[in-house]
């Protein structure tokens, strides 16, 4: 058997967007899904075989991308081996401010722990290595409001149609992966099936676009593929005993409906079982059993997620599907001992997938061997040094707080969409951020000072303004005058610091300032550039509601 293996790397910063929990903001996911994989090669295809919008009516065309292949998802790879990284397993724990792993599937559940997210390289010997998917975060603002009231213009650009902005704000952002990470996916399917599709597209290796804004400053990308032999994994189970199964992608009822993970993952052994001996089974979750306890003894351990159905080669979009997501683990068992027949089905499931939109990459099982676990240990580094250049040390922190003011922007582009009372306010944003500039010490006891001086009369506009305005049900004159640090917005619910890279702390040391960051002049610079831009995005975003230019 063969299989063709897809190699994807981005050329520039690209979206692969998913649903953000904010209205501001595009979230990028951290792979191609199959759906993407597969509406990219068919773009090719209708290029190559210049099929314009008639690509339904091409025989081939339909084999190929609704019958005889299926395109599983393209994960990323790890640079420094090249290996293609999965999910890690629902039932793998780490503990919260420790190195110890657990899987629950052989592991008593213990406090202390919480589930280990993310993609990984696991090793044979459990050794588990975190892959991490740079990203970056770009803001945008939109005119196209004003210039509609203005009558400049009756419509924005497509670009600003997209997801991921604030209409009546006009202030959007991408999440985006990082130009230069590699992903890699998989084509099953006959081996002729195969070989004739790679001989269609014309060419191994090319350069394209995909994801959210691409035709913008992002989505370049450079595709190639490889037809190489399929090694399927060795199966070998035991009489009497659970083999365990993880889905390497997320898995698609075939009735669309999605009630509980036991009864999607039943047609596991129903396939399993088409000789009707009733031999194979599942274990559930008993919801009666106490995990404190540590008497739970589940065998599948199960995420759900949301499947947004948008079909890139016909421009539609489908209702949006629930399914089991990627890294659900969980065991079958079989009563006696397996027959040849009945691994040769096992080994058919691997490979084919099982659930609906299979062709999509849908439903596609792995192996999964419970054993003991452990994080992969980072290359020694050897004695850490504090940076001895006094100017070295300077340009890292700059560097530093320039990237921490770039969080702090986002922030505010995220929180002025929680703006109540701002209707005729564009007037106040505007003298509000005309009030100072940005200083070497005491941001906040200049912008109090002046706040002061401006209120003097509660009746003016500015006081009634300043009283009426609420960020997500707190006062602004409370935050901006009353609150602690610790209590502002882009310090509340937010992890800015761990965002600046997981090594932040280790730094930090090396440049001799662990406590850099909570110095007066960090704060003050974080403290000016979070309400900088909350002023300005506050006064588009009243604008934008009629409170005028």
């Amino acid at each position: 058997m063969k299989k063709i293996r897809v190699k994807i790397k981005t050329l520039s910063p690209i979206v692969l967007a998913t649903r953000g929990n904010t209205t501001v903001m595009t979230s990028s996911h951290e792979f191609f899904s199959g759906t993407l994989v597969r509406g990219m090669l068919a773009e090719r295809y209708i290029e190559e075989k210049k099929l314009g919008r008639q690509a339904h009516e091409d025989e081939a065309f339909l084999g190929f991308f609704f019958d005889k292949l299926r395109f599983a998802a393209a994960y990323p790879v790890r640079a420094a081996d090249g290996k293609r990284a999965s999910l890690v397993p629902a039932s793998v724990q780490r503990l919260k401010d420790g190195e110890a792993v657990r899987d629950l599937l052989v592991d008593a559940p213990e406090m202390g722990f919480k589930t280990l997210r993310g993609f990984a390289v696991i090793e044979g010997d459990g050794s588990i290595g975190k892959v991490d998917v740079a990203k970056n975060i770009s803001l945008h603002m939109s005119r196209s409001n004003i210039k509609e009231r203005q009558g400049k213009a009756s419509s924005v650009s497509s670009l600003e149609r997209l997801a991921g902005r604030s209409r009546e704000g006009a202030i959007y952002n991408y999440e985006a992966v990082e130009k230069g990470v590699l992903f890699e996916g998989e084509i099953f399917g006959a081996d002729a099936v195969l070989e004739d599709f790679m001989a269609a597209l014309g060419s191994t290796a090319w350069t394209t676009q995909a994801g959210r804004a691409r035709h913008a400053q992002y989505g370049a990308c450079r595709m190639q593929l490889e037809l190489e032999e399929f090694v399927p994994e060795s199966i070998a189970p035991a009489a009497d005993e659970w083999i365990y199964l993880r889905l390497e992608t997320p898995l698609l009822a075939q009735t669309d409906l999605l009630s509980n993970a036991a009864a999607a993952l039943q047609q596991v052994a129903d396939r399993l079982d088409e000789d009707g001996t009733g031999a194979f089974s599942l274990q559930a979750y008993d919801p009666g059993q106490t995990v404190a306890q540590g008497d739970v003894e589940s065998k599948i351990f199960a995420d759900f997620v949301d499947v947004d159905n948008f079909v890139g080669i016909w421009g539609m979009k489908r209702p949006r599907a629930v399914a089991l997501a990627a890294g659900s683990v969980f065991g079958v068992k079989k009563e006696g001992a397996w027959t040849e027949s009945e691994k040769e089905r096992l080994q058919r499931l691997l490979y084919e997938g099982v659930g609906a939109r299979t062709e999509e990459g849908f439903g596609q099982l792995r192996l999964w061997q419970p054993q003991a676990l452990s994080l992969a240990q980072k290359a020694p580094q050897g004695a850490r040094r504090t940076v001895a250049s006094a100017e070295v040390r300077k340009r890292a922190k700059e560097i530093l707080l320039r990237a921490a003011k770039q969080k702090m922007v986002v922030y505010a582009a995220e929180d002025v969409q929680k703006l109540s009372g701002i209707e005729g306010a564009s007037h106040f944003f505007a003298r509000l951020d005309s009030m100072w500039t940005m200083r070497r010490s005491n941001m906040r006891a200049a912008l109090c000072e002046e706040i002061a001086n401006q209120k003097s009369n509660a009746a003016t506009p500015f006081a009634k303004n300043l009283a009426a305005i609420k960020v997500d049900g707190r006062g602004l004159e409370e935050l901006l005058t009353e609150a602690d640090l610790a209590d502002l917005p882009y310090n509340v619910g937010r992890r800015w610091r761990k965002e600046l890279g997981e090594n932040i702390e280790e730094f930090l040391e090396d440049i001799g300032d662990p406590k850099f960051l909570m110095s007066s002049e960090a704060q003050d610079a974080l403290f000016y550039a979070y309400w900088h831009s909350f002023f300005r995005f506050g006064r588009k975003s009243a604008a934008g509601k009629g409170g005028g230019d």
